[in-house]
């Protein structure tokens, strides 16, 4: 008998060892199928990068499925993971960038170089905040140069508009070949604010121009706006990058300022590279070049300014707080 319950008990200690010995194969095994499923969710996230350049409309509808049945399940959260977290993020961006451009693309109407230029800004802004926010671990390789790729390709999309609209442009006899002067004062009641106007510029035949003296209207952004009012003052003209450019489009006429960076880290002055867009309506009359209903772009990566005249903006910091703006500017052929 005694024999016999040595027997039952040797096999029970002999089960017991082998279900320990499955339950830790077991407990492999699950954290080896979560490494495959890991590596798995991986490999397909890098399919949705690649494909999010390719036909990013198509692309972010299946994402979107993918996220909702395969990343975040009834029994599994694999966004937990920071590196697959990192891999959803770099597709979030890629399809931004590439839905965005594909509608502006596709919807691109743009009438005036104003305009062009500001979706240009507005782009750029876009487009280097994404840039930025691509994780760290993932700004490397091929990943970033693909990304890096079609920033360069939507640049010049908006470039070769600007240049397909500047070629266009005509000149107006009746402004060109003309050296036009004119100025005065813009100040607020208190005197808390002052300017400055002088106008003192030649308009040439072949849209090119050159100027003694110009009147760079400051961009007065609403209340508590980044860096408050932005104004250019005592600019020299060996700073200017582009060749000095006007044209001229129905009743408008567009100055563009493209200014490199001159701000000193060690000494905390100058600025950094930017430029200054203006458009004016233009009308001569009594042969004097009035320029009113002023638009101002001013882009200073990451500041954006776009006001114009008629916006709520205009009327409370220009034609309400300061004495000066509300007629525009009249300027008179120098003799």
């Amino acid at each position: 008998m005694k024999q016999v319950y040595s027997n039952i008990l040797l096999l029970f200690l002999l089960a017991g060892i082998t279900l320990s010995s499955c339950t830790k194969e077991l407990d492999i095994d699950n954290e080896t199928q979560l490494l495959i499923d890991k590596k798995e969710k991986l490999d397909q996230l890098d399919a949705f990068y690649q494909q999010a350049f390719e036909a990013p409309g198509a692309t972010a509808t299946n994402f979107d499925a993918f996220v909702k049945q395969e990343l975040i399940t009834a029994t599994q959260n694999f966004l937990a993971d920071n590196e697959i977290n990192n891999h959803y993020t770099l597709v979030l961006l890629a399809l931004q960038l590439n839905t965005s451009h594909e509608k502006i693309a596709k919807d691109y109407n743009k009438p005036s170089l104003y305009e062009r230029y500001k979706i240009l800004y507005e782009t750029d802004l876009h487009n280097r905040t994404l840039l930025g926010s691509i994780p760290e671990q993932l700004k490397k390789g091929d990943r970033l140069k693909l990304f890096q790729e079609k920033m360069d390709a939507i640049a010049a999309f908006h470039e070769e508009k600007i240049t397909d609209f500047e070629k266009g442009a005509t000149a107006d006899e009746t402004i060109a070949g003309k050296n036009w002067t004119g100025g005065g004062f813009a100040y607020k009641p208190d005197f808390s604010a002052f300017y400055s106007i002088q106008f003192n510029f030649t308009l040439h035949k072949d849209k090119s121009w050159d100027y003694e003296s110009f009147f760079f209207m400051p961009a007065i952004p609403k209340v508590g706006a980044l860096a408050g009012t932005r104004d250019e003052k005592e600019l020299d003209k060996a700073d200017i990058i582009s060749p000095l450019q006007y044209y001229v489009y129905g009743d408008r006429i567009f100055f563009r300022f493209h200014i490199r960076n001159t701000y000193n880290y060690e000494t905390e002055k100058g600025k950094l590279e930017r430029t200054w867009c203006y458009e004016y309506k233009y009308a001569v009359t009594d042969g004097q070049l009035q320029l009113t209903e002023p638009k101002i772009l001013h882009y200073m990566y990451p500041v954006l300014d776009d006001i114009a005249y008629g916006d709520p903006l205009f009327t409370t910091n220009y034609l309400e707080d300061f004495d000066g703006f509300e007629d525009g500017f009249t300027l008179s052929v120098a003799p």
